[in-house]
């Protein structure tokens, strides 16, 4: 969400794909539809301490459908 990046690159490894999405425009819809996806939670260790993310579970499909731009590579 705080990425200044123009772009903004998925590889999945099992299946060797690559996504590509405009972040401008991805973002965009994030905040409309955010609410639509459960959210969760992740924490990572940080010496004697850690700190936790937040994030939604977004389905690579849905994202595809959605917001127009993405591009999908097969390595």
């Amino acid at each position: 969400m705080y990425t200044e990046a123009d772009w903004l690159f998925y590889y999945f490894v099992n299946t060797r794909q690559l996504y590509r999405l405009p972040m401008p425009k991805t973002r965009e819809w994030f905040l409309i539809t955010m609410r639509r996806f459960r959210e969760r939670t992740t924490t990572t260790p940080v010496g004697n301490s850690y700190y936790t993310t937040v994030g939604r579970l977004v389905p690579i499909t849905t994202v595809m459908l959605e917001v127009a731009g993405i591009k999908m590579e097969q390595m």
